[in-house]
Order: structure tokens, then sequence, then C-alpha cells
């Protein structure tokens, strides 16, 4: 009977110790800072990695350009990074965010490389919790809130199934200041501008007032 006991007030302990240690294991899964291995977890579910030929086309142009680092400070006093490429053409500044997991010079090469031939600098972010930025955990809009209102260009692919299609719909139909949606037909995560640039290009130009292409 004390064996049974003994058992048992090991397996309650057990069960009570383990609550919290899962809930701190995903806690640092979702939202912790990025390592090599959440890293790896965040490649193998959105399949947005270097072994894709135009991805790493892309990333060599990055990487081949003149970038100058630069940081500011947050409200919360985090130092965050930031990359910079100035077009001495230039008629505009572009901010870019990169995903979750994701990195400043793998999401969303192929569009800054677009941006820059049509004439724009970029400044590509490292946001909290990745890269070189500080902060132990990703804000997911929620610590980044305080950003200013601007016009909204929503662009989903319909095929991609990390984060489904209708969760752009929902949040293009809340979004209650000047907003557009450009779908992406066939196009899978991270994809919509890289399927078809031209008339990806075309539908921002539009939106955002810009000249049209030369």
């Amino acid at each position: 009977m004390r064996i049974v006991l003994i058992l048992a007030a090991a397996a309650l302990l057990a069960a009570v110790l383990r609550k919290p240690f899962m809930l701190r294991f995903y806690l640092q899964l979702a939202a912790g800072r990025t390592t090599k291995l959440l890293r790896f977890l965040g490649k193998a579910l959105t399949r947005n990695g270097k072994d894709d030929p135009e991805m790493k086309r892309q990333m060599e142009w990055i990487h081949s350009q003149d970038f100058v680092r630069v940081e500011t400070r947050s409200r919360d006093d985090l130092t965050l990074t930031g990359y910079y490429l100035e077009n001495p053409r230039a008629d505009r500044i572009i901010l870019m965010f990169h995903g979750w997991r994701g990195g400043w010079d793998r999401d969303g090469a192929a569009f800054a490389h677009g941006l820059y031939e049509r004439n724009c600098s970029v400044l590509m972010v490292s946001q909290r919790a990745h890269g070189l930025s500080g902060g132990k955990y990703i804000g997911f809009g929620v610590l980044e809130r305080y950003d200013c209102r601007v016009p909204v260009f929503f662009a989903h692919g319909t095929a991609g199934h990390f984060v489904p299609y209708e969760m752009t719909v929902e949040n293009y139909q809340a979004c209650t200041g000047r907003k557009t949606l450009y779908t992406a037909e066939g196009a899978s995560h991270t994809r919509s501008y890289m399927t078809r640039p031209f008339q990806y290009m075309t539908a921002v130009s539009g939106f955002f007032r810009w000249e049209p292409a030369g």
C-alpha cells in the first residue's frame, strides 16, 4: 500500500511539474526568440527555405548589395535593427518587415529586388526577438501596435495553407482604413509576388499611386 501511495504521489508531482514546463515549452515554440532549432521548425512548417532556387537567387542578390545596418530604440527600450539599401534614383523609401520566424534577408527578398528596380530605397527590418534585434518574445503585433495607421495592401495566395487565405479576407474586412486585397491565384505561402511579379507590382503601384513603370 505504501508503494502504491508513493507511486501515486510521484505521478501527481510529475503532472503538476509537467504542466508549467509544457506551457513554457509551447510559449517558447510560438513566441520565444528564434534559435537554430526553432528556425529549423519554422522552415519545415513554411517550406520557405534556401532549397528554393528562385529564393536562393534573390537572397544572393540581397547579400551582394551594400546594405547599411541601422538601429533604433523601441518604446520598451529594446535595440531594433534594420538594413538600409539606398537607391540613388529613389523616389521613395519602403519599410519591409519579415514574417514569423523569418529573416530580413529571406522574407521579401524578391520583392525588395523588384522595389529597388522600381526606384525605391528599402529598409528591411529585423523584428524583435529575431536576428540582432533585442527582445525575448515575438510580439505578433501586440508589442508593435504603436505604429501609425497607414493604407493597407493585403496580399495572399489562394494555395497557401500555413496561413489560410480566409484569414487575410477576415483582416481585410475588419480594416477600417484605405485598403485593397490582392488575390494571387494558385500562389503558396509567401509566394504572392514571386508567382506573378509584374501583376503584383502593378497592383502595388496603383494602390499607392506611384508613377507607372517606365
